[in-house]
């Protein structure tokens, strides 16, 4: 029969030790929660079957203590029997009173050095849980803030690796009133919550200028002059944009700073729109400058676009997809129509148990699928008797924030305009106003956008010049609706007037667009003498 903790005096002077004559006495007094157990010594003559089970039995059971055994026999296969039960330690019963004091000294240290990293490990995974449950609420306020921005249509395909606890990589979307989808892809320099907080002001941008149908371009212009202002200097933002167009049929696209976005054809031929420009947030005026890629959308079959993170992830033999590579796989699933889910196995696979390097992201579309507004839905003939006007005058600071297209957006909703023509009244109007306010009131000269570099400077001239404004600055709004004789916007802003004959953009200008489109929109389009008032005629052919 073993005997635990006999012989005490021998080793013990001065250590609480108590004494029992079975293992399974041992077990008890170790699950005693009054008593306090570091160590037990076991004096046995031979190993057996029994033992073992004992003995395995204490150690399963009681992991926080360690477990010396000192043993008559020296046969080396008992005392491997021992060990592999969980015994720390296996001395003969030989063995000196300073070998055995030095044995329970270190085995004693041992325990001390096992408890405290337990105690660390319970620590430190409450503190991982109290910043799980932190960014689960930092991610429930970052949602709400950038108002659902990031909740994505189902209508394309994306998959998002995150290296960090918040993804520095984001995909939003958002559509204009009058049916523009504009698609995004950002990379925020570094990881994390950090990285997250520099997507904020590019988000509220795109939201109140998408809400006004601006082009791509303009709105690329105002997040870089946004992210100047309002980043650290060390801090820069990669952003991919597409607007996509029911109303000219066409993509727009803007690459700043990511990979090259793939565009597959129709025609089976591959598109790389390489990046045209620095990131977002470092370079201002005349070093930012880009030129659209513009694509029809018939002749689109599918568009890529992904972060360096999924290009340059290694895996275990240092290797990486690449830029090549990727292109091929993503060409593969599209010819062959493969379910774009298994892209996210294909780069577990070659990841393996190797930890990411960066986020990831990869964003396709297939325009086969992608909703694209109809410009003709909703066109059915009105015939309600009448007409409904609406007269709007907006004067001083109040051109400062008074959003007029909002206003627009609500008249076309309670007059149950819909269709084609609301879609052209919104896009009409909201021209003619900014127009208005920048080149009538704010006296701006249109020419500084016709150079890519000129933009920042035109963008800080009008900062100043709204700062200058005075109660005397207006711009007034009369809309009306009738089913006869469709829809009559004019808008009258207090400028010198402007000289729209000169207006003749190319397809890229900056400038000019607005006043080209709205001709291209109207039935007819007439200019007062001056050039500070400019009424239109939209029906729905």
């Amino acid at each position: 029969m073993p005997k635990v903790l006999s012989k005490p005096s021998c080793f013990c002077n001065g250590v609480p030790v108590s004494v029992r004559n079975k293992i399974s006495d041992a077990v008890d007094f170790c699950t005693d929660v009054t008593e306090i157990t570091d160590i037990v010594v076991i004096w046995i003559s031979k190993w057996s079957v029994d033992f073992n089970l004992e003995v395995s039995h204490l150690r399963h059971s009681h992991t926080d203590i360690a477990i010396l055994v000192l043993m008559e026999s020296e046969l080396e296969s008992d005392i491997l029997d021992a060990l592999k039960a969980g015994v720390d330690e296996c001395l003969p019963q030989a063995v000196s009173a300073d070998m055995l004091n030095l044995k329970i000294k270190r085995l004693a240290a041992s325990l001390n050095t096992y408890k405290e990293l337990s105690q660390n490990k319970a620590k430190s995974n409450a503190v991982l849980e109290r910043i799980r449950q932190e960014e689960s609420f930092a991610r429930h306020v970052y949602q709400k803030i950038t108002g659902g921005a990031l909740e994505q249509a189902k209508d394309y395909f994306s998959v998002q690796h995150s290296a960090d606890g918040f993804c520095g990589d984001f995909i939003f979307e958002m559509s204009s009133p009058t049916g523009i989808r504009y698609v995004f892809l950002a990379d925020a320099m570094g990881h994390g919550l950090a990285a997250a907080l520099s997507i904020m002001p590019v988000i509220h941008v795109v939201k109140a200028m998408a809400h006004r149908s601006m082009p791509i371009t303009t709105i690329v212009h105002e997040v870089n002059r946004r992210l100047n202002v309002e980043l650290p200097d060390d801090r820069f933002v990669t952003l991919a944009g597409l607007e996509i167009s029911p109303f000219s049929q066409m993509i727009s696209l803007v690459n700043a700073g990511l990979p090259d976005i793939c565009v597959l054809l129709k025609n089976g031929s591959l598109e790389s729109c390489s990046s045209h420009c620095m990131p977002l947030g470092i370079a201002e005026g005349s070093a930012f400058s880009f030129e659209p890629y513009t694509f029809k959308i018939a002749d689109v079959s599918r568009l890529f676009m992904f972060t360096d993170g999924l290009i340059e992830q290694e895996n275990h033999t240092n290797e990486t997809i690449g830029k090549e590579g990727l292109t091929q796989i993503l060409m593969d699933y599209a010819l062959l129509n493969k379910p774009w889910d298994d892209i996210s196995i294909l780069f577990d696979e070659h990841k393996g148990d190797m930890p990411l390097s960066d986020d990831v992201t990869l964003c396709a579309i297939d325009f086969s699928k992608f909703n694209i507004a109809d410009p003709d839905s909703g066109n059915e003939q009105d015939s309600r008797n009448g007409t409904v006007t609406f007269n709007l005058e907006v004067k001083g600071d109040y051109l400062k924030t008074v959003d007029v297209p909002a206003f627009v957006s609500k008249f076309l909703y309670a007059t149950d305009t819909n269709g084609k023509i609301a879609g052209k009244t919104f896009t009409a109007i909201a021209e003619l106003y900014q127009n208005g306010l920048d080149h009538g009131v704010l006296n701006l000269n249109s020419d500084l956008k016709n150079d890519f570099s000129g933009f920042e400077e035109y963008l800080n001239k009008r900062d100043k010049a709204l700062e200058a404004l005075t109660n005397e600055d207006s711009v007034t709004l009369s809309l009306s609706c009738g089913s006869e004789e469709g829809i009559r916007a004019s808008i009258t802003d207090s400028g010198l007037g402007y000289d729209y004959s000169k207006v003749d953009p190319d397809k890229h200008s900056l400038s000019g667009r607005g006043i080209a489109l709205v001709r291209q929109l109207s039935e007819h389009l007439e200019i007062n003498d001056k050039g500070n008032q400019v009424s239109i005629l939209l029906r729905d052919n």
